[in-house]
C-alpha cells in the first residue's frame, strides 16, 4: 500500500490472462548425415504439450490520487475529507477500480458503504474514462468490467476510472458529517478454454469481496470520502465604520448623549439632542445619528458599545408612531463562500442555550417586516434605505429579508428600522429591545447563527403637583391646590412650606417625574397675572426652589434649570409666588391661576400645569372720620374732631371723610349723615348746603344725593333748608347717570369720599 501511495497507484497486477493456453513443443535440428554438402536434416519435433493458465481473480478499489486506502468513515484520506460543503451541494471524488487478477472481463459490482459513519442521502457512481473529473454519462453505474492487464504490452489495460458523487440533502443540518466509500464485490465465474484437440474445458473461480481480495486489511480495504456540511461563521454586528476592512470597525464619530449625575450643566445651554446647540460639557460616546421625525427637535443619538446599539430619541409633537433606524452589519471571515443571510428578530427573553433560542420571533408580515408582541414593528432595509430582497425559506415557506455577503468573506451593511407606539402618548414607556438574528443561507434551518442587539430608550415626562410620594415617579397633573396669601406681609423664607398663613407667598410642591428611559434636565418657567387694587395688573414670575429653599440655577432669560433627573426617578421642587403688597382681594370663586411650563432639555417634551390657584386675602377696611369747624371748612386734624362751640346764627362746617383701604373695591357704598341716636344736628341747625369731593375715582364719576331718606338718588345737590332728617351720598362711578351700586358703581380701593355739610345753628 505504501508503494501505491508513492506512485504505483492504479497499476493493475500483471498476470497471464486466465484461460491462456501455454504451449510447448521441442524441436531438434541437425546436419543430415547423409548429405555430402552438409545440409540440415529435417527438424525433428517432439510432441506438443499444453498448459492452461487458471483464473486468479482479484481486484482493488483505490483513491485516484494515490492516497493509502483501508480508511474509516471518520478518518478518510486527507484529500477526501471534504469540509465546508453546503446543503444541496454535490461532492465528486475520483477512484480507480484495478484488476489485480488475471480474469479478463472481470466484473466488479460497486455499491456505497458507510460502515462506522452516517450514510449520505444519495450516492451514485459514474465512469470517467478520460480522467477529466466529469462523468462520461449521466447514467449512473453499478458495476465495471475490467480487462486483464496484458503482460506483453506497456499499456495498463486493467484499470477503470470511476467517480463517486455524494449529493447532500438541502435539509442537511449544520455541521453534519456523511461518509461513503465505493465497496466492490466480484461474483463467482468461470473461464472456458478450448484446447488444440478441440475439447472445451471450464475453469471456475470464486466470488470475492474487496476485503477478501486484499489480504491484510483492517478496515475492509475501503476508501472513504467524508463530507462535513458547512458550519456558517457569521458575525452580526452594529454599524461598521469601514466595511472594506474585514471585521467590524467601531465608529470614528461621537454623538451627544443624555446627561448623567456627573455632567456639568450649563444653564444657558443644557445638554440637548444632536442637531441642537452643543457645549463643551456635553457628554459624548462613539456612535452616529438617525434623523428624527420633522416634528422633533434634534436627531436620535445611537451609541455603539460592543455588540449593542442604544438609541436616545428625542420627543416629537405628533401622535404617529415613532421609529429609529439602526445601522447593522453581517460579517463573514476571509475565505468564506458567498452567503445569502436571512434576517429576523429573536425573542429577547431567551438566551443562548434556551429552548427555542435563535428561532424567528414575532409575526412575519411577508414584506420584510415583523410585528412583535408589544406592537413594535421591525423592518429590514438595505444599507441605502431601499427595501431588502425577499427570499422564500424552504423551511416554513415564508418570505424573509436577506442581505448578501460575497464569496471570500466580507462585511455587508443593512438597516434595522424599529417602529414603536408614539412615546409622547405613553405615561410610562419601557425600553424596546430588538435582538436581530442573522441566519446563514448556507444551511437549511431557520436558526440564527449570530445576533446583535438594538435598543430604544424612549423619553417621557410628567409634571404637576406633588402626589406626596416619589415611588413610582408620578406627578399629580390633575391636582388643583389653592393657596391663600396675605398681601403686604413678608414673603416666605427658608424651607418652603405650603399652606402657611400670614405671609404673602403661595407655595406649591411640584413633581418633575421622569418615567422615561434616559436621564434629562428640565427648564422651568411660570407666571401668574395678579390684579392690583388700583385696577392694573402685574405679572409675577414663579420662583423654583429646593426643599431647603435654595433657588434653582437660572439662565439668562430667567428660566430655572433643574439638576439631572435619572430615568424612572422623580425630582421634587417648590413653586413659589410672591404676591405684591397691592394685590387685589380675590374671592373663592375667582382664584388666580398659576401657569407653569416644564420642558425636558434633551428629549424636548413640554408640559404645562395650570391648575394651581391663589386666593389673595383681604386687608384694610373702610374708615369714616368726621371733622368740624365754625365759620370755615375744617382741616382733617384731630383738633377738629374735638368739641367746638357756636352761637345761634353761626354756621358749622362738617367734613365727613370716608376712605377705602381694602385691597378691593367696595360695592353698595353709601355715606350717610342722618338723624338718629348719634345725630341730632338737623333738630338744632338749619341745612345750608352740601358738596362732595372725591379722590381715587374715575374722572367721569358723579355724586348722587338723597334727602331725608326718601325718593331716589339724584345728581342734584340738596337746596338750603331741604335736609331736615338726613343726607345720603352715593357715587355714580362710571358717570352714566344711573346708580348701579351692586355692579358698576363701586368705591375703589384707595379712594376717598369727603361729604362737606354746612348748617346754621338755630
Amino acid at each position: 500500500m505504501t508503494a501505491l501511495a508513492t506512485g504505483a497507484a492504479g497499476a493493475a497486477t500483471t498476470n497471464t490472462t486466465a484461460g491462456q493456453i501455454i504451449t510447448n513443443q521441442a524441436t531438434a535440428t541437425f546436419t543430415d548425415p547423409t548429405s555430402t554438402t552438409g545440409a540440415a536434416a529435417t527438424p525433428i519435433s517432439s510432441n506438443k504439450v499444453e498448459t492452461v493458465v487458471l483464473p486468479k481473480p482479484g481486484f482493488d478499489i483505490q483513491y485516484a490520487d494515490g492516497s493509502a486506502d483501508d480508511t474509516t468513515a471518520t478518518a478518510p484520506a486527507t484529500t477526501y475529507n471534504k469540509t465546508g460543503v453546503l446543503p444541496g451541494a454535490t461532492v465528486t471524488t475520483s477512484y480507480l477500480v484495478v484488476n489485480t487478477g488475471n480474469v479478463n472481463g472481470y466484473v466488479v459490482n460497486i455499491a456505497a458503504d458507510s460502515t462506522g459513519g452516517v450514510a449520505p442521502q444519495a450516492v451514485a457512481y459514474y465512469l470517467d474514462a478520460n480522467n477529466d473529473g466529469v462523468a462520461d454519462s449521466t447514467t449512473p453505474i453499478t458495476s465495471v468490467t475490467l480487462t486483464a492487464d496484458n503482460p506483453n504490452t506497456a499499456a495498463d489495460e486493467g484499470t477503470a476510472r470511476i467517480l463517486q458523487v455524494i449529493t447532500v440533502a438541502t435539509t442537511a443540518a449544520t455541521g453534519a458529517q456523511y461518509s461513503a466509500s465505493p465497496a466492490g464485490t466480484a461474483p463467482a465465474g468461470s473461464v472456458s478454454v478450448t484446447d488444440s484437440t478441440g475439447a472445451t474445458t471450464s475453469y471456475p473461480y470464486g466470488g470475492l469481496s474487496e476485503s477478501q481480495a486484499n489480504a491484510g486489511n483492517t478496515n475492509g480495504d475501503l476508501q472513504y470520502t467524508r463530507v462535513t456540511v458547512f458550519t456558517p461563521t457569521l458575525t452580526a454586528a452594529p454599524y461598521d465604520a469601514d466595511p472594506a476592512t474585514p471585521g467590524q470597525q467601531a465608529p470614528t464619530t461621537t454623538v451627544v448623549v443624555p446627561p448623567s449625575s456627573s455632567t456639568t450643566i450649563d444653564p444657558n445651554n443644557p445638554t440637548s439632542a444632536p442637531g441642537t446647540p452643543s457645549g463643551p460639557t456635553d457628554p459624548t460616546q462613539p456612535g452616529y445619528t438617525d434623523p428624527s421625525s420633522p416634528s422633533a427637535t434634534g436627531s436620535t443619538a445611537i451609541v455603539v458599545a460592543g455588540n449593542v446599539q442604544t438609541a436616545f430619541p428625542p420627543a416629537d409633537t405628533d401622535t404617529t408612531a415613532d421609529s429609529v433606524k439602526f445601522k447593522n452589519s453581517v460579517v463573514t471571515p476571509v475565505g468564506s463562500p458567498a452567503d445569502t443571510v436571512n434576517l429576523f428578530p429573536l425573542d429577547p427573553t431567551k438566551n443562548v442555550g434556551d429552548v427555542g433560542y435563535g428561532l424567528p420571533y414575532g409575526t412575519n408580515n411577508g414584506d420584510g417586516s415583523f410585528t412583535l408582541a408589544d406592537g413594535t414593528i421591525v423592518r429590514f432595509l438595505n444599507a441605502d434605505g431601499t427595501a431588502a430582497t425577499l427570499v422564500t425559506s424552504p423551511v416554513d415557506g415564508k418570505k424573509y429579508p436577506v442581505v448578501t455577503v460575497p464569496a471570500g468573506g466580507g462585511t455587508t451593511g443593512y438597516i434595522t428600522q424599529v417602529t414603536y407606539p408614539d412615546s409622547n402618548s405613553l405615561t410610562d414607556p419601557t425600553p424596546i429591545t430588538v435582538v436581530v438574528g442573522a441566519d446563514s443561507g448556507n444551511d437549511y434551518n431557520l436558526v440564527a447563527d449570530a445576533s446583535t442587539t438594538d435598543r430604544v430608550l424612549p423619553p417621557a415626562l410628567q409634571f404637576g403637583d406633588s402626589n406626596g410620594t416619589q415611588t413610582p415617579p408620578t406627578a399629580n397633573a390633575g391636582a388643583a391646590p389653592t393657596e391663600t396669601v396675605t398681601p403686604g406681609t413678608a414673603p416666605s423664607s427658608g424651607a418652603p412650606a405650603a399652606g402657611t398663613a400670614g405671609d404673602s407667598s403661595a407655595v406649591f410642591p411640584m413633581d418633575i417625574a421622569n418615567p422615561g428611559e434616559y436621564a434629562d434636565t428640565y427648564t422651568l418657567s411660570g407666571s401668574v397675572s395678579v390684579p392690583l387694587a388700583n385696577g392694573t395688573t402685574q405679572v409675577v414670575a414663579v420662583k423654583y426652589v429646593t426643599a431647603a429653599g435654595t433657588p434653582l440655577p437660572t439662565n439668562s432669560a430667567g428660566q430655572y434649570i433643574t439638576p439631572v433627573v435619572d430615568p424612572n426617578t422623580e425630582l421634587r421642587i417648590f413653586a413659589v409666588v410672591d404676591i405684591p403688597a397691592t394685590a387685589k382681594l380675590t374671592l373663592p370663586g375667582s382664584p388666580l391661576l398659576v401657569s407653569q411650563t416644564a420642558t425636558s432639555n434633551y428629549s424636548n417634551i413640554t408640559l404645562t400645569d395650570t391648575n394651581d390657584r391663589i386666593l389673595v386675602g383681604v386687608i384694610g377696611g373702610i374708615t369714616v372720620n368726621k371733622y368740624q369747624a365754625v365759620g370755615a371748612a375744617p382741616a382733617p386734624t384731630a383738633a377738629n374732631q374735638a368739641t367746638k362751640s357756636a352761637l345761634p346764627g353761626e354756621t358749622i362746617h362738617y367734613a365727613i371723610v370716608a376712605s377705602n383701604s381694602y385691597n378691593d373695591s367696595v360695592k353698595n357704598f353709601v355715606l350717610s349723615d342722618t338723624a338718629g341716636s348719634n345725630t341730632n344736628v338737623y333738630s338744632f341747625t338749619t341745612f345750608t348746603s352740601a358738596s362732595v369731593t372725591m379722590t381715587g375715582f374715575p374722572a367721569l364719576a358723579k355724586v348722587m344725593y338723597r334727602v331725608n331718606g326718601t325718593g331716589a338718588f339724584t345728581a342734584t345737590a340738596p337746596a338750603a333748608g331741604s335736609v331736615t332728617s338726613g343726607l345720603e351720598v352715593a357715587i355714580d362711578t362710571d358717570g352714566d347717570g344711573l346708580l348701579e351700586s351692586a355692579t358698576d358703581d363701586v368705591f375703589p380701593s384707595g379712594a376717598t369720599v369727603t361729604l362737606n355739610i354746612r348748617a346754621q345753628v338755630k
